[in-house]
């Protein structure tokens, strides 16, 4: 039978790695969650000027043909 003093140092260590496990995901999702962050901001430029350039085309397309 494992004595109490075996029995939590082997829990100790069983929690002890699965919270390491736990931060280092938690690490990974903040760093992720930052870059769609970043990358939904650029998107919204991108599309704003998308559409800024549609503006000036078809202003241009109405004047070349009145």
């Amino acid at each position: 039978m494992v004595s109490d003093e075996m029995g939590a140092w082997l829990h100790d260590r069983a929690t002890r790695e699965l919270q390491e496990q736990i931060d280092a995901v938690l690490a990974r999702i903040v760093s992720v969650s930052e870059q769609i962050q970043k990358l939904a901001y650029e998107n919204k430029s991108l599309k704003s000027d998308i559409a800024r350039f549609h503006k000036q085309l078809s202003k241009k397309s109405l004047t070349r043909s009145a």
